[in-house]
């Protein structure tokens, strides 16, 4: 069985939520949180991110983290998501890797899992947006982000899928067991009010509960996702404009 890379992209600036990877959840940051659930999961965490106008030789909070935890950590360029990628699989040889955001701190391990696994088939895996908002990320290989950095067109690739090379080979996921009333649900850290709704969820949930754990507990507590159901269309706004 391979070794998963994962990588967590995070940084500390954000235009809607500043700092949120340093909000406490559990005994810790959401950051800390993240990668206590990446190697709950048996991966191997790779922070991904960048130094920003942080101004001085000091640490940031993140390496700090990472530092602290013992985690691999690579700080590459502020705009270009591909070229960090790229920098990070480079100073750690990661040749394949899945994608988990420090925004989504209730990420499935079998969604991540199934979608490395379809890698043996193709270039990138895509996330199924029929499971919650949150549950998982992207699958890449390196050549595949080695390929579109040649051939990006700006060095602005935070929305990295419109900079993928179009002859990659890219495949949606196909996850079994997915729930009606997954889609929709909201469980990824942009505004207040997800930082509300998460932390409901861990008053009431372990740190590595699964996903159906999770669609259980929102299925018997219906009302919960009015929380932040409203922000899912500023957000889908949000990522069109970009």
């Amino acid at each position: 069985m391979d070794n998963i890379h994962a990588l967590i992209t995070v940084r500390m600036s954000s235009t809607r939520l500043g700092g949120k990877c340093m909000l406490l959840l559990y005994d810790g940051s959401v950051l800390e949180h993240v990668i206590k659930r990446v190697r709950a999961f048996g991966m191997i965490p790779v922070i991904s991110t960048t130094r920003e106008d942080w101004g001085d030789d000091s640490l940031t909070p993140i390496e700090r983290t990472a530092k602290r935890l013992g985690v691999l950590c690579y700080c590459g360029p502020n705009e270009d998501k591909l070229l960090r990628w790229k920098e990070t699989c480079d100073k750690f040889n990661i040749d394949k890797f899945v994608t988990v955001d420090c925004d989504d701190p209730y990420f499935d391990d079998e969604l991540s899992r199934l979608a490395y696994d379809a890698l043996s088939h193709a270039d990138v895996v895509k996330p199924n947006m029929h499971a919650y908002l949150g549950s998982h990320g992207w699958a890449l290989r390196k050549s595949a982000i080695d390929k579109s950095c040649k051939t990006k067109k700006s060095s602005d690739t935070e929305m990295m899928w419109y900079h993928l090379d179009s002859s990659l080979v890219i495949v949606g996921q196909r996850p079994p067991h997915l729930r009606e009333f997954e889609q929709g649900l909201r469980l990824t850290l942009d505004y207040e009010e997800d930082y509300w709704l998460l932390k409901t969820v861990s008053r009431h949930l372990k740190f590595d509960c699964t996903r159906d754990d999770i669609v259980r507990f929102f299925e018997a507590n219906p009302g919960l996702r009015k929380i932040n159901d409203f922000r899912n269309e500023a957000w889908k706004q949000g990522q069109e404009k970009r």
